[in-house]
């Protein structure tokens, strides 16, 4: 399942996509900053690596998600081969990195570029976070709707996140925003076993 620790400072995804990011910086110390090409680059980079990063959680939410029903049904399905459609999630990310990318073009000069840099860093943390479970809990609740179960139950983390989403989802009939992750750094879970919510 999700792992609580999905995204750190240290995680090799969240590496990956700082090497891009902070090769920018490199770019623009070097060259004329406000130049399109320079930005234009850096976020194909990032929405390309962004989208692979979604596809594999997808992927593994859709295994997870096979085997939980299989154990709480005693059914045995296979993995679903239908693809799960995530365009809403590229274009979230397309426009949330260009957001990043235009806000450094607004306002880095060649004196505060490492400032602007480092403030605009922690954008991608939360974004990497956020993006990848709530591709991995819609997955996980799209493969429920294509083996024909109807219902998933969210474990929520806090308080504030329980008053504000519906603790059941029906799996043919739910919005992005009924599913976890809330926001950045949200623990919330989905669950295909009812007794897990205390038998309600």
């Amino acid at each position: 399942s999700l792992d609580e620790s999905l995204v750190t400072k240290s995680s090799r995804e969240y590496i990956n996509i700082k090497n891009i990011y902070y090769d920018l910086r490199s770019d623009l110390q070097s060259k004329e900053i406000k130049t399109n090409i320079h930005y234009d680059y850096t976020k194909e980079l990032l929405v390309k690596k962004f989208n692979m990063i979604m596809d594999r959680q997808s992927a593994i939410a859709k295994a997870d998600a096979i085997q939980e029903i299989n154990r709480v049904y005693e059914q045995n399905n296979e993995i679903p081969v239908d693809k799960i459609d995530l365009i809403n999630f590229y274009e979230e990310i397309e426009n949330s990195l260009s957001n990043i990318l235009v806000d450094i073009k607004k306002t880095v000069t060649k004196e505060n570029m490492n400032d602007v840099f480092d403030k605009n860093e922690y954008r991608l943390l939360y974004l990497l976070d956020y993006i990848q479970r709530k591709v991995y809990w819609y997955s996980y609740i799209k493969t429920g709707a294509l083996v024909g179960i109807t219902k998933v139950y969210i474990l929520f983390s806090s308080k504030e996140d329980e008053k504000e989403h519906e603790s059941i989802i029906d799996t043919d009939k739910f919005t992005i925003e009924d599913v976890p992750s809330y926001h950045s750094f949200c623990n919330c879970k989905v669950t295909y076993n009812k007794s897990d919510k205390g038998g309600e």
